[in-house]
């Protein structure tokens, strides 16, 4: 049983460290400074919850892009408007329909041209949303029917 105890322990040092290894690289990649004190306030900590919402999928690389929806299954192509493979990070550096000057190393800094592109991307980004939950929603009734 001891033993088992040790592995386990081992074990869960190795991922620690591994995530705060994948932490730093992370934050050298967007010239960022690891933060390794949760106590510290992150930029665009205070913006109302949408925004600050929108801004951590966008750090993470986890949101409402093609990748990601294709990943979950919830639709067949990972495509942006553009005809890239669309990321959270082509979003906001490469396509030419949503780029923001000065990527992602100035929407992590959330200044004000980086907060006022949260706000129009997010508008945006819900209008397409609700239409495309409506046009599933009309051809499911139109199926059924």
């Amino acid at each position: 049983m001891r033993y088992f105890a040790s592995l386990l322990v081992r074990y869960e040092n190795a991922v620690a460290s591994h995530s705060l290894e994948f932490a730093a690289q992370n934050a050298m990649r967007y010239r960022l400074s690891a933060t390794l004190d949760p106590t510290i306030w992150q930029p665009g900590f205070d913006l109302p919850r949408q925004q600050w919402s929108l801004l951590n999928h966008f750090r993470t690389e986890q949101g409402h892009c093609g990748v990601c929806i294709r990943k979950w299954q919830l639709t067949d192509t990972d495509l942006c408007p553009c005809g890239e493979t669309q990321t959270m990070s082509h979003i906001v550096e490469f396509c030419h329909l949503t780029k923001l000057n000065g990527g992602l190393s100035r929407l992590h800094s959330a200044d004000e041209d980086a907060v006022t592109w949260l706000t129009s991307y997010g508008s945006r980004n819900a209008y397409e949303k609700k239409n495309s939950v409506v046009s599933v929603a009309a051809s499911c009734l139109v199926r059924f029917r």
